[in-house]
C-alpha cells in the first residue's frame, strides 16, 4: 500500500494512506544504507506487518525543518514579539531557492500597534520581487481568504522562529485542528516551543506542515550559491560580464547597474551584503 509520511515520534511513523491511519516502523535496511524516512515522504509500507517497504523518490528535502515533497513555504514572521526581521526573511527566501522550493511570507499579529509603515514598505519590497505577502491576524480577517485559497490542493509548510504565531495561524485558518498555542516569553526574548515534531494537517486537498520554531538560520551555501540564489538574483546571474560575477566590486556588473536605476532595491542588496559578510565570518571560525 502507498502512502504519505504525516508525522513521527521516537521512530514510529504516523502514514496516511486514502484517508486511514496506520502506525508504522522502517525496515532495518534503511537504517543500515543511511536512510532515514522524514515527514512527508510519500512510501510503500505492509498494511498487516505495518512496516515501510520503501521510501519512494523525493522532489525536494529541507533540512531544517526535515520535511519533503513540499510545494510550496510560507514563511511566517510577526510584526512584533518577536521583533519584525527582514534580513531573516531575505534568508529564508535564499534557502527556499536553493532547494528549489517557491517561498511567500505570512506577517501574523498585525493588531500588535497601529504604525504599519515598515511592514507596508517591506510588503512592497517583496511583492515587487514575485513574492505574495499575506497580512494575518487572529483578531482581523484581512488576507485569511485569499491564503486559504492558495493552500487547496499543495503540501505546504509554516516556517519560521518560535513565537511568531504559526500554531495561532493554523488554529484561525481551520479552528478543529485545536492545536496548543504557545505564549512569549517576555524573559527569554524568544518563544516557547510548543510544536515538538514536524506534522503534516490534512486541509482541502493537501496538507500543510506545521513546524518548531527556531531563532537562526545557517545557510550552508557558497558565495557563488547566494550570488546565484538570493531574491531576485536569477535575472542577473550568468549574464554580468564577468560570469561568476559577486555583484560587489566588478566592473560591469548587471547588478549594480540595476540598483544605480532603482531598478532593484537597496535595502535587499544590503541584506546579500551581509550575507556575503556572515559567510565570509563562519569561513574564520
Amino acid at each position: 500500500m502507498k502512502g504519505i509520511i504525516i508525522s513521527s515520534v521516537c521512530g514510529t511513523y504516523t502514514i496516511d494512506a486514502n484517508g486511514q491511519k496506520y502506525e508504522v516502523k522502517p525496515r532495518g535496511k534503511f537504517r543500515h544504507n543511511g536512510v532515514k524516512p522524514c515527514v512527508g515522504d510519500y512510501c510503500e509500507f505492509d498494511e498487516n506487518a505495518l512496516i515501510i517497504e520503501k521510501i519512494l523518490e523525493r522532489k525536494n528535502k529541507l533540512i531544517r525543518p526535515a520535511i519533503s515533497n513540499i510545494d510550496k513555504a510560507y514563511i511566517v514572521m510577526s510584526k512584533s514579539e518577536p521583533e519584525f526581521s527582514p534580513l531573516l526573511i531575505s534568508k529564508f527566501l535564499t534557502y527556499l531557492s536553493s532547494l528549489s522550493i517557491k517561498g511567500s511570507l505570512i506577517i501574523t499579529k498585525m493588531d500588535k500597534s497601529e504604525d504599519d509603515n515598515e511592514i507596508i514598505k517591506w510588503k512592497s519590497i517583496y511583492e515587487s520581487q514575485g513574492i505574495d505577502v499575506y497580512l494575518l491576524s487572529v483578531h482581523q480577517d484581512l488576507d485569511k481568504e485569499k491564503l486559504i485559497q492558495d493552500l487547496k490542493g499543495k503540501t505546504s509548510v509554516f516556517i519560521g522562529q518560535s513565537g511568531v504565531g504559526k500554531s495561532s495561524l493554523l488554529n484561525y485558518i481551520y479552528p478543529e485542528w485545536e492545536l496548543k498555542i504557545g505564549e512569549y516569553s517576555y524573559a527569554l526574548g524568544r518563544g516557547k516551543h510548543q510544536t515538538k515534531e514536524v506534522i503534516l494537517l490534512p486541509f482541502m486537498g493537501g496538507y500543510i506542515g506545521d513546524t518548531p520554531g527556531f531563532s537562526s538560520l545557517d545557510l550552508n551555501l557558497t558565495k557563488d550559491e547566494i550570488a546565484e540564489f538570493f531574491l531576485g538574483f536569477n535575472n542577473f546571474f550568468g549574464k554580468c560580464y564577468f560570469k561568476d560575477c559577486t555583484h560587489t566590486h566588478e566592473k560591469n556588473c548587471l547588478l549594480k547597474e540595476a540598483l544605480s536605476l532603482g531598478n532593484y532595491p537597496n535595502e535587499l542588496y544590503e541584506h546579500y551584503l551581509l550575507l556575503l559578510k556572515e559567510i565570509e565570518q563562519n569561513k574564520r571560525r
